[in-house]
């Protein structure tokens, strides 16, 4: 049944207007999602990420341990062409097409500690996609490339946000080993859906561990985080029980968290959207002043 539901999908992926009974589903900004019946197909990107993997492993995890916390794996097919995994669609509203009050932000807290606290997480076999290291990583490649553009004002003053923190204390200390917790790592707003009594996740392909600060400040700091004020995060961060120590790394994380998204804003592909990039210049000036 499912497999007929892969084939069918992927004979028809590129149809501008799908048959009867393929419904394309929104969100698919990496891969091709459909709805075909109560399941979903998800059609993968093919890179050296294999997401396909990622994910089909993460939502078995998930599943054996909490299996009303994200959909449910049903089918894999790794060979196909393009990979896919067969799911359950899961009810309720995206967060980001919904306005967040203490309630959903609340349920997103609960959601997110279910999550970093599901038995043997630390131990799950992959890091996730975005750790320190690639985001450091991002943020130097990206001065490198804006150094060279000295005829733009804009490059000029972005490099003025990017350059000194290199130097700074925050990388070496993001740099050091954390304990680890398993976490989705997609901090988009767009893929937490609320149906009015509890929140539930869809996206695990970028899953593995990572430890809670560093996590808790790629949510805060995600675009789609933005529209929610700091003193609203306040009560749900207070959930988490840092300690001196791990506040310290999530203020230095939400640092980077910030840079991090004015270098997604500098990729060739995009074309240089300067009103996001000003936007999150801006965005990184008011994390400095709340986190120093």
């Amino acid at each position: 049944m499912w497999a007929e539901a892969v084939a069918f999908a992927r004979a028809h992926r590129r149809e501008a207007t799908l048959p009867a009974g393929l419904v394309r589903l929104s969100g698919g900004f990496n891969n091709e999602v459909f709805a075909i019946g109560d399941t979903c197909v998800k059609l993968y990107r093919v890179d050296e990420r294999r997401r396909w993997e990622r994910e089909w492993r993460a939502l078995r995890f998930v599943a054996e341990r909490d299996g009303d916390l994200a959909p449910r794996p049903l089918w894999y097919e790794p060979q196909g062409s393009p990979p896919a995994v067969v799911m359950s669609i899961l009810p309720g509203v995206p967060l980001s097409e919904r306005p967040i009050g203490p309630t959903e932000l609340s349920a997103l807290g609960d959601m997110v500690l279910a999550t970093h606290s599901l038995p043997e997480g630390a131990a799950y076999p992959t890091t996730v996609i975005g750790t320190p290291v690639r985001c450091v990583g991002e943020i130097e490649l990206t001065v490198a490339r804006l150094t060279t553009c000295d005829d733009d004002p804009l490059a000029r003053e972005s490099l003025r946000c990017l350059r000194p923190w290199l130097h700074s204390d925050d990388p070496a200390a993001l740099l050091r080993p954390a304990p680890p917790a398993f976490s989705r790592s997609d901090a988009n707003l767009g893929n937490c859906l609320w149906d009015g009594q509890r929140m539930r996740a869809v996206d695990f392909e970028y899953a593995g561990t990572i430890d809670v600060s560093f996590d808790l400040a790629n949510l805060v700091e995600a675009e789609t985080s933005h529209r929610v004020s700091d003193e609203a995060w306040r009560p749900i961060l207070n959930r988490f029980a840092m300690d001196a120590q791990e506040r310290a790394r999530f203020r230095a994380a939400r640092r980077l968290m910030a840079r991090f998204w004015l270098t997604i804003f500098w990729r060739a592909h995009l074309g240089r959207p300067e009103a996001r990039i000003a936007a999150q210049m801006r965005r990184v000036a008011a994390v400095d002043g709340w986190t120093r």
